[in-house]
């Protein structure tokens, strides 16, 4: 009978599809984030709509994610991952959980305090607040910076996966994801 929690050596159901998800729409989020400056001037109030529409998603996702973890345990680690690593793999997946509300929420703050507005195709939502370019710009500074960061704390995640899947055989890589044979 399927589970939809973890076992002892692999990610439930759940726990694969919030952690893939959120992975695929941090790395679209990033990607739009990039390419903003050079898109047309005329669609980029259309883009940066879609932008906060689908960072505001991916945070709803983080958070329920986040709710999903807090109730059910990963996987164990294998016996052959020492102490160091084991303290380094948690700081790193908990800094990467805080980096993923901190970074939406920090630019639903740039977003509201340049005085824009939220357009949902026939809804729009005026936060009534003026711009302010103190504000905006440090918080779009601040989430760009996050943004970097979290990528970097990411790369470093799916590097070592790939390290431990390539020459640990340790089960790290195949446990997150269902379809790579553990090696």
């Amino acid at each position: 009978m399927a589970t939809i929690t973890s076992s002892s050596r692999r990610y439930g159901p759940v726990a694969v599809f919030f952690h893939w998800a959120s992975a695929a729409l941090f790395l679209a989020l990033a990607t739009l984030g990039q390419i903003y400056a050079t898109i047309p001037r005329e669609t980029r109030s259309f883009w940066l709509n879609v932008h906060a529409l689908f960072g505001l998603i991916f945070l709803a996702l983080v958070i329920a994610r986040l709710t999903w973890r807090l109730g059910h345990a990963p996987p164990t680690k294998p016996g052959e991952v020492n102490g160091l690593v084991r303290i380094a793999s948690s700081v790193v997946h908990w800094a990467m959980y805080i980096l993923m509300i901190f970074t939406p929420v920090i630019g639903v703050i740039a977003f509201i305090w340049h005085g824009r507005v939220l357009e949902l195709g026939i809804v729009q939502i005026d936060f009534g607040i003026q711009s302010t370019r103190a504000i905006y710009h440090s918080a779009q500074n601040l989430h760009g910076w996050l943004v970097y960061v979290l990528l970097c704390l990411a790369i470093g995640h799916t590097l070592i996966a790939i390290h431990y899947y390539l020459f640990g055989r340790r089960d790290v890589l195949s446990s997150m994801a269902p379809w790579i044979r553990a090696a």
